[in-house]
This record gives C-alpha cells, structure tokens and sequence, in this order.
C-alpha cells in the first residue's frame, strides 16, 4: 500500500493520477 502524505498538493496529484488511470482502464474495456 502506497503511503501518503498529509501534502494536500500530493494528494490531489494521485487524486489525478488515478482518475487518469480509470479513464484509460474504462476506455480499453469498453472499445
């Protein structure tokens, strides 16, 4: 498990990098 810091400005770039990586997930199953 990644451990995080209490950085609100490391939070919000995983926060991206995660929404990211759903985006892509969720357009590779569905094409």
């Amino acid at each position: 498990m990644i451990e995080l810091n209490s950085s609100s400005m490391n939070r919000a770039e995983m926060t991206a990098a995660v929404s990211r990586a759903v985006m892509r997930w969720q357009d590779a199953t569905q094409a």
